[in-house]
């Protein structure tokens, strides 16, 4: 299946000064492994104030990878989806993806620290796809989860 990747579509502003936008258009809620019943009132709750944490950000202040610790682009060849987000139409989908951490100082063995919402950045949009507050896509047993728990 062939990816294609998106090309930005802003008008006047650029990444420096446009301010990221979030929207729920692409959210995969009956997906068998990040359904929406599955989240609890404290993730969504989790999920708002990074959505109003972020709101301020601009859209390359968001990709700058000094901080990663809470967001980063993870591509979907090292993660247990590597298909991506396959609902999508064909147009939509990538090879990388985002995710968000939601609650990133949480203590390590807490449910919270699982929280994880993924998406993707079209321009300075974040469309959310998944919401996972399992961290399915990168689970325990994954090869690729385990070799970043040894780098720590």
């Amino acid at each position: 299946m062939g990816k294609r990747k998106i090309k930005r579509n802003s008008p006047s502003l650029g990444p420096e000064t446009e301010r990221i936008q979030f929207s729920f258009k692409h959210l995969e809620v009956d997906h068998p492994d990040f359904r929406i019943e599955n989240c609890s009132a404290d993730f969504f709750r989790a999920l708002l104030c990074k959505v109003k944490q972020y709101e301020s950000y601009t859209e390359q202040q968001f990709i700058d990878i000094n901080h990663q610790d809470d967001r980063v682009q993870f591509y979907f060849g090292d993660s247990a989806y590597p298909d991506g987000f396959t609902s999508l139409d064909i147009e939509l989908q990538a090879e990388h993806g985002w995710e968000i951490k939601l609650v990133p100082d949480a203590r390590r063995h807490s449910p919270e620290a699982a929280w994880r919402a993924y998406g993707m950045l079209l321009g300075n949009v974040f469309y959310f796809v998944w919401l996972d507050p399992d961290h399915r896509i990168f689970s325990d047993r994954h090869p690729a989860h385990a070799n970043n728990k040894k780098r720590q």
